[in-house]
């Protein structure tokens, strides 16, 4: 029989759960903030009274603070009795190991585990009871995780109309998370009895619509059951009649070429490509300027669909390789974020067939937890560069330091951190154990995203193989009618959708504050723009370096990672500084 675990507020939440047959609950972790525990004790004595089992689920920290305000609260769960936590922090997961604690852990969706490696690097980490697989849609892989790892598999509720004849036949689920902003009663009510209605089949995917919508780790997901994108602010709308051809906001930008003793004092430029285009543009681009100013690239996380149409994914790499070493760039390859357990060994042997092959590449980009274990436990990747991607989505110390005591890892990117103070302090925490601090300063801003490719326009269509493929044809963006805003999309070779900002990101003119704060590598992302973007913002790189009287597009978003605010602080501490001498 699967159960049902639902969010509680306050303890008038518990006497509207005792009506239904959830026996269940959990309690976000923010009510133990700063010693209040008013909340918790009254919660916890309904939970009591009902013979409730009682979880506190963690938010998964987006900052230095947060991640320090989680172990602090743990620290107070400790002497408490209660049934579980919720973790969807690898550094939080670590402190566990320091620790006796009588309750169980429950990894959740937050911290993007798809495969059985992922839960592998886990258990050598904290033995895991409990899996949150919400991103594995795909039956056979859950009954095959759960039979192996022998843990115990939990889902999201999200998905749950349109899967729950599979997972009750197949028995591939043991509980159900109702997750969301649940402010009212009568929602959570109207919730529960939705979801024990749907796990004893007595409604339809089409005539079921949950009260409630959760969103762990993207702002935007497609959901091609009902052909609908879900905003985690704002209502679902439709695929159809949101989704328009796209095009980028730039002028032309030229630039002289430079002095021969300014080129050697550039520093390291990463660009993020994903089509040959793109690649063909870059090396005309060096071949006019008579020098290059790249220092290496990124290839292969998404990979144009156009080209892949006409290539296989090796053969594309294949020919990236000979490129770069043709023009003295590292190549540094790139991995998909997602890897679900039906992938997992495939793309696994293809990453280790290329980075064997000559020419080799000087390393790889991981973007996958699971991936990440794999390749560190693997003597073949001893000489290679590893880099913790963007797509980890690691954020603290704590979890950064942790990672680094499994294997050597040499760089890392920074770019889903939101203040350039916060990856300041991380840089500092983090010491010398990781050399290459990496992070995105121009090009495509990425918005949280997940989900299949939903430029088909047709909710029926859930495999490639029926597919039109409009993203071999042009550039295509959402459209949120509550936001009236756009979206641009990017397709990679697993259709899966990636999101980014409408306009460009231009930082350049920051590039010495940024330094300050301890990156040594700067990234322009080129992964949704045109080919011919590249020599306009390579050209803005060069002349923000090399002359002081540098001026931005007037499309492009010039202040990111709150640096104008950083500025502003420094200013006032300085001024008040000068006062008081």
């Amino acid at each position: 029989m699967i159960k049902i675990i639902a969010p509680v507020n306050s303890p008038e939440d518990i006497e509207i759960i005792s009506q239904t047959g959830c026996r269940s609950v959990y309690l976000a972790s923010s009510y133990l903030k700063k010693g209040d525990e008013s909340i918790f004790k009254s919660v916890f004595e309904q939970v009591q009274k009902h013979k409730f089992e009682l979880y506190i689920k963690f938010k998964r920290p987006e900052s230095e603070k947060e991640e320090k305000e989680n172990i602090q609260i743990l620290e107070i769960l400790l002497n408490k009795n209660i049934d579980g936590i919720l973790i969807n922090n690898i550094g939080l997961l670590s402190y566990l190991n320091t620790k006796e604690i009588n309750f169980k852990v429950i990894i959740d969706s937050g911290l993007n585990i798809h495969n059985m490696s992922g839960l592998d690097f886990l258990n050598n980490l904290y033995p895991v009871s409990s899996v949150n697989l919400t991103e594995e849609i795909y039956i056979r892989n859950l009954s095959k995780i759960k039979q192996y790892s022998k843990c115990k598999v939990y889902i999201d509720a999200d998905n749950l109309p349109w899967i729950s004849c599979d997972i009750i036949k197949n028995k591939a689920v043991d509980y159900v998370f109702i997750k969301g902003d649940i402010k009212k009663s009568k929602t959570l009510l109207e919730g529960i009895t939705t979801v024990e209605k749907i796990l004893k089949n007595k409604c339809t995917p089409e005539s079921t619509k949950l009260p409630f919508k959760h969103f762990e780790n993207s702002s935007y997901r497609t959901n091609h059951f009902s052909g609908e994108f879900q905003s985690s602010k704002g209502k679902a709308f439709k695929f159809t009649g949101n989704i328009q051809q796209f095009n980028w906001k730039y002028k032309r930008f030229s630039y002289k070429k430079p002095a021969l003793k300014d080129i050697q004092n550039l520093p390291r430029l990463n660009v993020r490509l994903t089509t040959l285009e793109q690649f063909k543009t870059l090396k005309n681009y060096i071949k006019s300027l008579k020098f290059n100013p790249v220092y290496s690239i990124e290839y292969g996380e998404i990979l144009s669909t156009a080209d892949l149409a006409k290539n296989s994914f090796n053969k594309i790499i294949e020919k990236v390789k000979r490129d770069c070493e043709r023009y003295n760039i590292q190549l540094f390859l790139s991995t998909p974020k997602v890897l679900i357990e039906r992938d997992f060994e495939r793309v696994n042997d293809y990453i280790k067939q290329l980075c064997l092959e000559s020419p080799r590449p000087q390393g790889i980009i991981v973007n996958n937890i699971g991936l990440l274990w794999s390749i560190i436990n693997d003597v073949d990747f001893d000489d290679l560069n590893i880099e913790m991607g963007q797509g980890l989505n690691v954020i603290g110390s704590s979890s950064v330091k942790c990672l680094t005591k499994f294997g050597k890892i040499n760089s890392i990117d920074f770019s889903n951190y939101k203040n350039i103070d916060d990856i300041k302090t991380c840089i500092n925490n983090i010491g010398s154990n990781i050399p290459n601090r990496k992070l995105t300063i121009g090009g495509n801003i990425r918005i949280p995203s997940s989900g299949l490719c939903p430029l088909n326009n047709d909710p029926a269509i859930l495999s490639r193989l029926s597919c039109f493929a409009p993203c071999h044809h042009g550039s295509y963006a959402i459209s949120d009618p509550l936001k009236k805003k756009l979206f641009p999309i990017a397709v990679d070779g697993f259709c899966r959708m990636h999101l980014f900002e409408e306009k460009v990101l231009d930082l350049f003119k920051s590039i010495p504050k940024i330094a300050d704060a301890g990156i040594n590598e700067f990234s322009i992302d080129f992964s949704g723009l045109t080919h011919k973007l590249i020599p306009v913002l390579l050209n803005r790189y060069l002349k923000a370096i090399l002359d002081n009287d540098y001026s931005s597009d007037e499309n492009f978003i010039t202040d990111y990672y709150n640096i104008l605010k950083s500025c502003e602080k420094q200013k006032i501490y300085a001024d008040t500084t000068v006062l008081r001498d």
